[in-house]
């Protein structure tokens, strides 16, 4: 027969528990695209439009473009960035995908990396995919912004107009200069859990909405083991959703806590149903 005060400890020890239980946490990682080395050529080409061509090692969100940037000039001189997307193979059309807000270079800045945060996006979005070939490009309002690069070993898209609103699609020239120019990609990655016992290999916790079923059902168990204490017929019911978070335990935080809970939640089930024939 169920006593009161053992369901009551038998529900403690589940709720301390579950606070133990691993709250899943998407770790973002970086990782880069583009030409990351500084140039050993400093040159201007007027208020071209600037840039090269790359293709991305793994999909991510492009959140930021870096360029290693000078200002000759004591004023202060606007400058932009943004970034093309080929059509698949890399091949023409190149349309905008996002762009950076304008930023205001320093009288005699540099040379130094500038990062410009990409803020304003169009309809192909944010998330980036190694299908396609990406143009980095930077824009300044004034000759004396100037750029590092090399002469060769790139491949160059340049418009020669003047500095403007942001083109769609991007109208362009080619050549081989490599500009100092790069983005930043982040992406989601999920940490490992703990190895199980005797075991040297690690797992991957669950995912994020197996964790919250885990969560979900541990309120049911505790709601039928109370209502349990009145009626066996609930607590039969609130054992079995028992033994399952219980498995779910085995594999997300603690084998034996888990068999422990299984062998638990097996004798409130008999106890329960021992009761219920007693009526």
């Amino acid at each position: 027969m169920i006593q009161r005060k053992s369901l009551l400890f038998l529900a403690l020890i589940v709720l301390v528990s579950s606070m133990f239980l691993p709250r899943q946490v998407k770790a973002e990682t970086s990782s880069y695209f583009g030409n990351q080395n500084i140039g050993s050529v400093q040159a201007g080409y007027g208020t071209y439009m600037l840039g090269d061509l790359f293709t991305i090692p793994t999909n991510g969100n492009v959140t930021t473009i870096s360029i290693y940037l000078r200002n000759t000039d004591s004023s202060a001189h606007n400058v932009k960035a943004a970034i093309y997307r080929s059509a698949l193979y890399a091949v023409a059309p190149y349309n905008l995908v996002g762009n950076s807000s304008v930023i205001s270079l320093p009288g005699s800045f540099g040379p130094a990396w500038q990062n410009f945060s990409l803020v304003n996006f169009t309809a192909l979005g944010q998330q980036l995919s190694t299908e396609y070939a990406y143009v980095l490009v930077w824009w300044a309002d004034n000759a004396a912004i100037v750029g590092n690069q090399e002469n060769s070993g790139g491949n160059e898209f340049y418009n020669t107009g003047a500095y403007q609103e942001w083109m769609n699609p991007l109208v362009y020239g080619n050549h081989v200069f490599l500009f100092s120019i790069y983005a930043t990609l982040t992406t989601d990655s999920t940490p490992a859990s703990p190895p199980l016992p005797g075991s040297t290999e690690y797992i991957i916790l669950p995912a994020a909405g197996v964790t919250e079923a885990m969560w979900f059902i541990l309120i049911i168990w505790l709601v039928l083991i109370a209502l349990g204490l009145k009626e066996p017929y609930y607590a039969t019911i609130g054992s079995l959703i028992g033994i399952m978070f219980s498995l779910m335990l085995m594999s997300a935080i603690s084998h034996w806590l888990g068999i422990i809970l299984v062998f638990m939640n097996i004798y409130i089930c008999y106890a329960s149903l021992m009761k219920g024939e007693k009526k």
